[in-house]
């Protein structure tokens, strides 16, 4: 019987540390925090300057994990260039491991390094990482630059 109460004592702080983690990173729902962000991709302009945004289709259903997303493609009415734009709102778990390097490598795009760019904004600095990708078909060449952070929320 004694054997039984250290055995017993450990599975009690394992699952009560499971518990109190599972809280702590909303594994088992989406924080007010989460579900705000996802509301504000309403917000997201849609026409800039000389610069108007049309939808991009995305897949809205694959990723039942996130709590909002939003893809757009900018042109620039006057030049006829293009930005897209991929914003997901989600557990940090579900979003941070698709990142844009797995995604492109896996879509067949050769990959050139990436850096780390700081852009100056009023207040603060953000702080975004780059690459390029390439990827060559039998009749054309596709060439992107890709930007992305994270954003948790807090200043």
């Amino acid at each position: 019987m004694l054997r039984i109460l250290p055995v017993a004592t450990a599975a009690a702080i394992v699952i009560a540390a499971g518990i109190v983690h599972g809280f702590w990173t909303d594994r088992w729902g989406v924080t007010e925090a989460v579900a705000a962000a996802a509301a504000s991709l309403d917000r997201v302009p849609r026409s800039i300057g000389d610069w108007q945004a049309e939808s991009l289709d995305g897949d809205q259903t694959g990723a039942p994990e996130l709590a909002g997303q939003l893809y757009l493609r900018y042109v620039n009415r006057k030049t006829r260039d293009s930005v897209s734009i991929a914003l997901v709102c989600g557990r940090p778990g579900p979003v941070c491991i698709h990142t844009p390097d797995v995604c492109y490598a896996g879509s067949g795009h050769t990959l050139g390094k990436i850096t780390l760019q700081e852009v100056k904004l009023d207040k603060s600095t953000a702080h975004l990482f780059t690459m390029e990708a390439k990827k060559e078909q039998a009749a054309e060449q596709t060439r992107v630059r890709i930007f992305w952070c994270w954003f948790d929320g807090s200043s």
